[in-house]
């Protein structure tokens, strides 16, 4: 058990005054990288409507995808599921829409 010296003396055969810390601390693995990552063999980066192009109408799939008023093909999910969670969602859409306007390149998709 933990308790709380009310004196400044401290007395090395009782236990250490402990205090529970509740804040999630992000692992190794949860820090971003800054490696440039090319994008897997096979994958037309961004074309959630698996037409052969990147363009607005993949964006607008993706949020019909996301609010259940269309579904992606499996291709159209492997295309721009970046973050690997096997479901589209808005930092997807607008991963794609970066693409498009040419803010990102598809080798920072993955990195």
């Amino acid at each position: 058990d933990a308790y709380v010296k009310s004196e400044g003396t401290e007395d090395p055969s009782e236990p250490a005054e402990t205090q529970e810390d509740s804040s999630e601390v992000p692992s190794e693995s949860d820090e971003p990288t800054s490696e440039t990552v090319p994008a897997p063999t096979g994958v037309t980066v961004g074309d959630a409507d698996t037409n052969g192009e990147v363009d607005i109408l993949d964006v607008i799939t993706i949020n019909k995808a996301i609010m259940g008023k269309e579904a992606l093909s499996d291709g159209g999910l492997f295309n721009i599921d970046f973050n690997h969670n096997n479901k589209p969602d808005a930092d997807e859409a607008m991963t794609v829409l970066k693409l498009i306007v040419g803010i990102i390149t598809e080798e920072q998709v993955y990195s």
